[in-house]
């Protein structure tokens, strides 16, 4: 099994006109839940997708990251329960975890957003052989099948090697010249 919140995310924001920020924490929302549980490894993995996302969905927008700067990721809120993946380590099928997950929110506080995030992260799950985050152990040590590949690469910054220096002096040169005109001016 892996973890794709691009999938997920991109399902829940079909049908909507969603900004970069909306879809930069749904998508790191996803990547938390799944690291709570599963461990920093599929965290940081699931969240260089997001930011691969990110990147792209801004150059659909006609920027990228010289121009816009990337959205950091959201911090973590806690007040809706987060059931899904828990459930999904215990039974090892994400339609299982899925209808389990809705019926504890079920007459819940927050039922609308936690049926929400049950959604969401189950459409996260690509399908393959499930293992929880105790199964398949030994002497401690965690295994997962959890894909860690990098995502692409994505234009623009990482082309330009001096776009970073140049947005450096462009700020430098601005403070010195106010700082010159306030000595001046004294």
């Amino acid at each position: 099994m892996q973890i794709d919140p691009c999938k997920a995310v991109s399902k829940r924001v079909a049908k909507s006109d969603c900004d970069i920020n909306t879809i930069n924490n749904l998508c790191y929302g996803v990547c938390y839940s799944y690291g709570n549980v599963y461990g920093e490894d599929v965290k940081r993995a699931c969240e260089q997708k997001c930011r691969a996302m990110i990147s792209r969905k801004k150059q659909e927008l006609g920027t990228n990251d010289c121009y816009k700067r990337q959205p950091s990721p959201p911090p973590q809120w806690f007040q809706v329960p987060d059931y899904f993946p828990e459930l999904l380590s215990r039974t090892g099928d994400a339609k299982v975890a899925k209808a389990m997950c809705i019926q504890q929110c079920k007459g819940g506080r927050l039922e609308g957003e936690c049926i929400a995030k049950c959604t969401l992260n189950a459409d996260a799950v690509i399908a393959g052989p499930t293992k929880g985050p105790d199964q398949g152990s030994t002497k401690g040590s965690r295994k997962e099948s959890y894909s860690t590949t990098q995502p692409p690469a994505t234009p623009g910054c990482q082309k330009s090697s001096s776009c970073t220096m140049w947005i450096t002096i462009a700020i430098f040169l601005a403070v010195a010249m106010i700082a010159h005109l306030l000595f001046i001016r004294q």
